[in-house]
């Protein structure tokens, strides 16, 4: 009797943490998904969602579900079709989801083409924060090439234009980090009048 009483104790507690946890991802105002217009909506979708689901502390297959909760038309039904390939003792996960996820809503080939952008992206003709907002932007897509502070530096800098890369006081001394570099670059662009510099 007493462990009968325990199990539905139990069961109540982890209903009741269920529906609070469920109550903190609303109280974020998560997106929801439906269909894909643009590829890099869902991939977008897919960060905006994770973001909220890391704040309220989610584990990997909260994650998941509650990413899922918020699938809506052919999103739902592409997912409600995808549950049925997972062997029944595998857990979803949010790794499952997200790499079930991309396969059916981003162009795999997509995410080569954002990267390889990325990876020719100079600043050309346009100011410094305009270039900034472009680097920090497409840099979602090569997260291989950005693993440390210091390599996001490098590339960063190496992409400027000369005029900036090759000024001394450029980040400090001895490997600046990213907000050095770009508080420096701001800087010097400002010295130089705010123009839009050219190659």
């Amino acid at each position: 009797m007493a462990n009968t009483k325990n199990l539905g104790a139990a069961l109540t507690q982890g209903a009741t943490q269920g529906q609070l946890k469920m109550a903190d991802v609303q109280h974020t105002h998560p997106p929801t998904f439906s269909f894909v217009a643009d590829p890099l909506d869902a991939d977008d979708w897919l960060r905006d969602i994770e973001a909220k689901l890391v704040l309220v502390c989610c584990d990997g297959t909260e994650k998941a579900a509650y990413a899922a909760y918020n699938l809506q038309g052919t999103a739902a039904a592409w997912w409600q079709s995808y549950k049925t390939l997972i062997p029944l003792d595998e857990p979803i996960t949010w790794t499952v989801f997200k790499e079930g996820f991309r396969s059916a809503h981003v162009l795999s080939g997509l995410m080569e083409i954002k990267r390889r952008e990325f990876l020719a992206l100079k600043q050309g003709n346009q100011t410094f924060l305009e270039f900034l907002n472009q680097f920090n932007y497409l840099s979602q897509y090569a997260t291989e090439e950005m693993l440390t502070e210091y390599r996001k530096v490098k590339l960063c800098r190496r992409r400027l234009n000369p005029e900036l890369k090759h000024y001394e006081d450029f980040g400090g001394q001895g490997s600046p980090s990213q907000r050095e570099c770009e508080g420096s670059a701001r800087g010097l662009q400002a010295q130089m009048g705010g123009k839009k510099s050219h190659q």
